[in-house]
């Protein structure tokens, strides 16, 4: 994969292994929402249970989030500097941080739970209001376990130990697998006990291995809390906004009768796993690379041509996820609801849930590239400071969604939630290309480029679809793989950047184990 010194060819080979790790677990992760499925099914008691655990993500998320934003530069710099005691001591204070903002949250989710159960999904019934509100309480704890997560893959990270960091995500499935095989029928609490046993044992697994147990210690030290403080509330606040999306799209789509928050629930997990296995390895090497830059990512930012650091400029990588998630989202199009009657249908699974599901996907999935992008976008600003663009992205998908959501209700009915997802992430990645200053004519034509690449392959597929039986997994796999191929070779013909580069990658592969063959057998 070209010179193993090349910064270029290592960042990509780091890339490469991180997606891979992710993929192996949002594998399992896929496994556990099929037996969960299967077993569960669409009901109020999944509409609860769906919605606890948005709240646990959608509250742990931007403290996480954030404290692996702030921590993360900090501590790569004081490595650099080899500066060990402060970077101890950065990671001890975030520690304490976060321990803090957890207790908080836990707070608020006990004592709160009532109140909580009719703001977060308002159109529950009222005895489903007090399942709710029993959950919140029990799986609490949660908040606090999933900022440790945040926090442990972080410095994972910034070891740059990105396959561990990316792998570990593959230990939390397997205690509520295991959940699922042994009970067979469990309650949603008892569910929700999995997880939190999950979460427990990544945070246990990744500290174990990069030897960091003792580092994790909280510390109070007074001038670097607060100097950790001080640059944790704007980002905060700017993941806050982010993650409130995931919790009003719950919120209003559970004014849609008994059902409709799981049914939201099952498309956007399904989705986001595959986004994930995407994105995941690359934000998590990418931004670790721009913390190293310190402070100077704006010439990055504005860079017009790869950057003499490397090839993963900003703009390279937002052309780069322009065209993959333009062909995720026509891909997803295609083969959502076979894949969905293949991997969840049967048990309490039907198929009237299956259709809910696909057709949920189909309207949410021009939203994925949206997605993708905002959340590219969010990194690259976070190292260069502007956090109250941050805030306006967030607030304008929430609007747009909102707005659509509620006024396209009588007509899409459950799917106007998943339209108002589109809406909302498109707009709100408009505004962040803008903000990243990406060259606006280069980004038309990958635009233009991707959607005639995802057009091509989409209506190709269409029509060998037409003769295939819908919920076979052989149609699936034929539609996926003509789907794939055609999108390659339209996309390489017409230069779009992303199929350009991986069939580039995918050849230098090529020669590279063809030439290990011939010099061995010359040898």
């Amino acid at each position: 994969m070209g010179n193993p010194t090349d910064p270029r060819s290592r960042t990509g080979r780091a890339i490469v292994l991180a997606t891979l790790a992710t993929a192996g677990g949002y594998g399992l992760t896929l496994i556990q929402q099929v037996v969960f499925a299967r077993s569960m099914g669409i009901s109020v008691e999944t509409d609860s249970l769906a919605t606890a655990l948005a709240w646990g993500i959608g509250t742990s998320g931007p403290v996480g989030t954030a404290l692996a934003s702030i921590v993360l530069p900090a501590y790569v710099g004081a490595l650099a500097r080899q500066d060990h005691a402060l970077a101890r001591q950065v990671l001890r204070a975030s520690t304490g941080i976060g321990l803090v903002a957890a207790t908080v949250l836990m707070i608020i989710s006990i004592v709160g739970a009532d109140l909580l159960a009719n703001l977060l999904a308002p159109g529950l019934t009222q005895t489903a209001h007090e399942r709710l509100a029993g959950l919140l309480r029990i799986s609490a704890p949660l908040q606090m376990l999933w900022i440790g997560v945040w926090l442990t893959t972080a410095r994972a990270n910034a070891r740059e130990r990105y396959s561990l960091a990316a792998g570990s995500f593959a230990i939390p499935p397997i205690p509520v697998i295991l959940t699922f095989t042994l009970i067979g029928s469990p309650s949603i609490e008892q569910v929700a006990l999995a997880y939190m046993l999950g979460a427990a044992l990544q945070v246990l697994v990744v500290s174990g291995r990069i030897g960091s147990l003792g580092e994790l210690g909280p510390s109070f030290r007074t001038r670097t809390v607060l100097d950790l403080a001080r640059r944790l509330v704007p980002v905060g606040a700017a993941f806050g906004v982010l993650s409130v999306f995931g919790l009003a799209i719950r919120s209003v789509a559970s004014l849609y009768g008994p059902g409709a928050v799981a049914t939201s629930d099952y498309a956007s997990r399904l989705v986001i796993a595959g986004e994930q296995v995407l994105l995941s390895g690359l934000l998590s090497v990418l931004f670790t690379k721009w913390s190293h830059l310190e402070g100077s990512l704006e010439a990055v930012t504005q860079a017009k041509t790869p950057s003499s650091r490397g090839r993963w400029s900003v703009q390279d990588s937002v052309l780069q996820l322009l065209g993959a998630g333009t062909i995720l989202a026509c891909l997803l199009v295609i083969t959502a609801r076979p894949a969905v009657a293949i991997l969840f249908q049967g048990g309490r699974f039907d198929a009237a849930a299956t259709i809910a599901v696909a057709d949920f996907i189909v309207w949410m999935s021009p939203g994925i590239a949206g997605n993708m992008l905002v959340l590219l976008a969010a990194r690259a600003l976070l190292v260069s400071g502007r956090f109250i663009i941050l805030l306006e992205i967030g607030a304008i998908a929430i609007i747009a969604m909102l707005g659509v959501g509620l006024v396209a209700g009588s007509s899409l009915g459950l799917n106007s939630v998943a339209l108002g997802y589109s809406v909302g992430w498109v707009a709100a990645a408009g505004v962040a290309i803008r903000a990243l200053e990406v060259d606006q004519a280069l980004f038309v034509r990958q635009l233009v480029r991707a959607l005639a690449t995802g057009g091509a392959a989409l209506g190709s597929t269409l029509v060998v679809r037409a003769v295939l039986p819908d919920a076979s997994a052989i149609a699936c796999v034929l539609t996926a793989l003509l789907f794939v191929g055609v999108a390659g070779l339209v996309g390489w013909r017409l230069d779009l950047t992303f199929a350009r580069d991986v069939i580039g990658a995918l050849a230098r592969l090529r020669s590279t184990k063809t030439r290990a063959a011939t010099g061995s057998r010359l040898s």
